[in-house]
């Protein structure tokens, strides 16, 4: 099975843009300063992707478990229930489909081993327990599938909020880092550890502080639920005195590549990081792509449906039409191998049609635009532990749009960002196209989406 320290690409719902527009913030930032690509996914019907998404066994192999939990069950959660066929069959995704029911959260990973919670008895009571087992070991392509009891009154009974493995490259990988539970679950917590060590696992304790007893739903306090890409750690902040204690912990176990992330009102939820996100590894890019095959649509933001829900519908053409190949897909940590098709970073003031451009800068967030937003006294965010990145919500509000320009066949185009279509009516477009195009010295033919969507095409000679 691909273990987190193997994976290098991670997803979110495009429904966490719009309900939490910093926390995304944030981690874009985190993961672009790291070189991290990143994507969202369309389609979906709530923020917890790691649930519902397929679980990657191998570079290119996937598998899809049923997702139709017993806390979901009820009439009033239904609608929340993502269509995973359909997502999968967008992006591409071909994965192996079981029956038995299983969340993506409550599968914790080392690689060779994997720890479930349970539960996966209560949810499939027809299969026998030693049968399920089984299945579980060959579907998931592990060596071990270790069994841990569920903390008694935790609504989803997953594992990602109990505990995580160290790297297995590490020496001590019989290591198992447990949330310190012993004062919110004095009677559970015992029992958690002695069936760890039971199959020879030693428990390390990780932090855990909550404002109140263990919550079935809050999240609050659970630093254990962190995203893990390669090496890199992001752990949730949650703004109490505890998170000094946390960021101490961190640092001694992963070092400069531990990152915290302030998460806000996610906790609330009853879920953190790893809840959110959905890592894979993905194969690295050619330097010189070939833009008919077909990639995994991770990035395409801007579906009907997805535009729809972020209140922009309206603003794709009718045609539907779109370049061959995603422009977002080329950026981030792949900008300098695809330079011949990508050229330059742009922001433009829609109010006072101020224009920065760059075919130096790697992303938006470069010193270069730094300095010279600044000076139209928009607001700096202060980065997790290194410094500050333009808080683009507040660059919008100001009238600020940003994207990137490429050429493509012999024509230039230039992709604006989907969270800021909304500034974008026709006569903006067309001015945004004149100026980029006086600027770079080329005339500009399309102005699309992220997804390579087509917003405007102007004919040569208009």
């Amino acid at each position: 099975m691909i273990s987190e320290i193997e994976t290098n690409y991670v997803c979110f719902s495009g429904l966490l843009l719009k309900r939490y527009p910093e926390l995304f913030e944030s981690l874009e930032a985190a993961l672009e300063r790291r070189d991290i690509p990143y994507g969202l996914i369309t389609g979906t019907r709530d923020i917890w992707c790691r649930d519902y998404m397929p679980i990657q066994v191998a570079e290119d192999s996937f598998v899809q478990f049923k997702y139709d939990p017993r806390y979901l069950r009820y009439k009033k959660y239904r609608h929340t229930i993502t269509d995973v066929d359909g997502v999968c069959e967008a992006m591409g995704i071909k994965p192996v489909k079981s029956k038995i029911r299983l969340d993506g959260g409550n599968v914790v990973t080392s690689g060779s081993k994997v720890i479930i919670t349970d539960r996966i008895f209560k949810e499939n009571p027809s299969r026998g327990k030693k049968r399920l087992v089984e299945e579980l070991k060959e579907l998931l392509r592990v060596e071990r599938v270790i069994i841990i009891p569920e903390c008694p009154g935790d609504m989803t009974g997953h594992a990602d909020g109990l505990v995580r493995f160290p790297h297995e490259t590490e020496p001590d990988n019989d290591t198992v880092y447990v949330s310190d539970l012993s004062c919110a679950c004095p009677r559970y917590f015992p029992k958690l550890c002695s069936a760890l060590t039971q199959v020879g696992l030693t428990p390390r304790p990780m932090p855990y502080d909550s404002p109140k007893k263990y919550d079935r739903i809050d999240a609050t306090g659970t630093y254990i639920n962190y995203l893990q890409v390669g090496k890199f750690v992001f752990y949730p902040a949650f703004g109490s005195k505890a998170d000094a204690f946390a960021g101490r912990i961190f640092s001694k176990l992963f070092g400069s590549d531990a990152v915290p992330i302030k998460v806000g009102k996610l906790a609330k939820e009853g879920g953190v990081l790893n809840c959110i996100s959905w890592n894979v590894f993905r194969k690295k890019r050619m330097k010189k792509i070939n833009l008919n095959i077909t990639e995994s649509p991770m990035l395409d933001v801007s579906q009907s449906e997805q535009v729809k829900d972020l209140g922009m519908d309206g603003l794709l053409l009718k045609s539907q039409e779109r370049l061959p190949f995603r422009p977002v897909d080329l950026t981030h940590s792949h900008f300098y191998q695809h330079r011949n098709i990508l050229h330059g970073i742009w922001w433009y003031n829609v109010k006072t049609k101020a224009l920065l451009y760059s075919q130096t800068a790697k992303s938006h967030i470069d010193s270069e635009f730094q300095a010279q937003i600044t000076e139209e006294t928009l607001s700096i965010k202060k980065g997790a532990e290194d410094g500050s990145w333009i808080n683009k919500s507040d660059a919008l509000k100001k009238g600020w749009i940003s994207g990137r320009t490429g050429s493509y066949g012999g024509d230039w185009f230039a992709f604006v960002y989907t969270e800021q279509l909304s500034a974008l009516p026709l006569d903006v477009r067309e001015t945004l196209l004149k100026v980029l195009g006086g600027k770079i010295g080329n005339h500009i033919r399309h102005l699309t989406d992220p997804a390579g969507n087509i917003l405007l095409e102007e004919k040569v000679g208009q």
